[in-house]
Formats: structure tokens, sequence, C-alpha cells
């Protein structure tokens, strides 16, 4: 089982199809689970079900941003007050559901919030991370760092080694002044 994430604004259905396609094929896929907004979790629905693979849809109630997927395909409808807060904790539940299910995440044009959430959260339980790499035409483990530079509006921190990295930086660039 896999978890399909990415941005809100990738309009690349082929790309998706590709992946979910050779996931099938190869890798004998038996289910994906994915969000209800418009982008990667639209277009990965669709391709899972042109392509026949059963998908799970976690849904955020009253979801501006999303789509309909069919009432049998819904795991949970996440309802929270916020709209931030409902997509957050929906990304959270399909990690923690994926994690259950001894899963791995994918993840396909992955700078947004939203994405890197996914990615922090799958690997503080301890999720595998895959990003789909659409110029090699493959899936590239994700490690420690963030797939992409982290998102400027977001309110996460570097890590430790980058923040001394970052100070050391300064530093030398003060000496050599």
């Amino acid at each position: 089982m896999i978890g399909f994430f990415g941005s809100r604004m990738c309009r690349d259905y082929e790309t998706i199809r590709s992946v979910l396609r050779a996931l099938k094929d190869r890798a004998n896929l038996q289910q994906v689970v994915t969000g209800d907004c418009r982008g990667v979790d639209k277009l990965t629905y669709r391709a899972c079900k042109e392509l026949g693979i059963p998908v799970r849809v976690f849904v955020v109630e009253n979801n501006p941003l999303g789509y309909s997927p069919e009432r049998g395909d819904i795991v949970e409808v996440v309802r929270a007050g916020d709209l931030r807060v409902a997509l957050r904790e929906r990304t959270k539940k399909l990690v923690k559901y994926v994690k259950e299910h001894g899963g791995m995440l994918v993840g396909y044009q992955v700078n947004g919030k939203g994405s890197q959430l996914a990615i922090r959260t799958a690997r503080e339980l301890g999720v595998l991370v895959f990003v789909v790499d659409r110029d090699a035409r493959k899936l590239r483990r994700h490690l420690s760092k963030p797939a992409v530079p982290q998102n400027p509006q977001s309110h996460s921190k570097p890590s430790p080694k980058e923040e001394i990295h970052g100070k050391k930086m300064e530093k030398r660039e003060r000496r050599e002044k």
C-alpha cells in the first residue's frame, strides 16, 4: 500500500498515472490512499480508478479545495472548524494509516507546506518516503533532509546540523572581510 501526496497545483496526470501503473505492474500495488484536494490527490484518485487500483480517500469536511470521491472510497471524514487545521489533521491521519498498514509514501511536486508536513510526520513515524523524479522516470528514496528546499513561508525550523552549518558559514564570511 502507498499513500500518494503532493502539490495542489499539479496538472501532470500522465506522470502520476505512469508511476501508479509501474507500481501496480512491478510492485504488486494493492491499494493507494490519498487526500481530497485538487492537484496530486485528485489526479491520483482518477488514475487509480482508471487503472483498477483500489483507492481510499481521507476527506476534509466542506473542503473548498477538494473533489468528491465515491462514498465507498472514503476512509474517514476529518472535521475541524478551521480548514488549515483540518488539512493538517488529515495529512497526519493519512500518514498514520499508511504506517498501520505497512505502507510507504510517494510524493510528487512536494515543495508545499502540506507535503513537507507529510514528510516530517512520516520521518517521525518511521514510514519510508519516496519522491517521484520525473526526469529520471523513477522513484528516489527521501532521506533525512526535505526533498526540496523548505517553503519560505513554512513555520518549520532548520535541522540542528543545518543551523550549525549556517553559523559556521556566517563566521567564515565575517573573517574573510
